[in-house]
C-alpha cells in the first residue's frame, strides 16, 4: 500500500494527506525538523522578542501541501510546547521556509 506525493516521494499512509487539509499528525521526520530550525529566529523573534529558547526540538508534524508545503509543528522548548506554522515553496522556487504564525499551547493541547 504505497503511495506517493506530487513529487514522485514515497508516503507512508500515516503521512497520507487531503486534498486541501492537514494530514494525519505524526513524528516529525529529519526533513520536518531542518524546516522547523530555519524558522527557529523567526519563533523566537514573534514569542519571546529578545530572549532565546534553550531547548527547540521539533517533535510531531501535520502536512498540508498547496502551492508548496504547510506544516504544523510541534515544538518542545524546555518546560512549554509551541506550534508553528511553517510554509516551504516548492523546489523550483529556491526559496527558504518562512514562519506564518506561531503559538504556545495549553497543557490539554499538546501531544503526548
Amino acid at each position: 500500500d504505497e503511495h506517493t506525493d506530487a513529487f514522485g516521494r514515497k508516503l507512508s499512509n500515516d503521512l497520507m494527506v487531503v486534498a486541501g487539509g492537514f494530514g494525519a499528525e505524526a513524528e516529525v521526520t529529519e526533513e520536518v525538523a531542518a524546516v522547523a530550525l530555519a524558522v527557529k529566529a523567526d519563533v523566537e523573534a514573534a514569542l519571546l522578542k529578545e530572549e532565546r529558547f534553550e531547548t527547540f526540538a521539533p517533535t510531531h508534524f501535520r502536512r498540508q501541501v498547496v502551492a508548496g508545503t504547510n506544516y504544523l509543528v510541534t515544538i518542545d522548548v524546555g518546560p512549554r510546547k509551541l506550534q508553528a506554522k511553517i510554509h516551504q515553496p516548492l523546489p523550483h522556487k529556491h526559496e527558504p521556509p518562512s514562519l506564518m504564525e506561531a503559538h504556545f499551547l495549553s497543557e490539554a493541547s499538546v501531544p503526548p
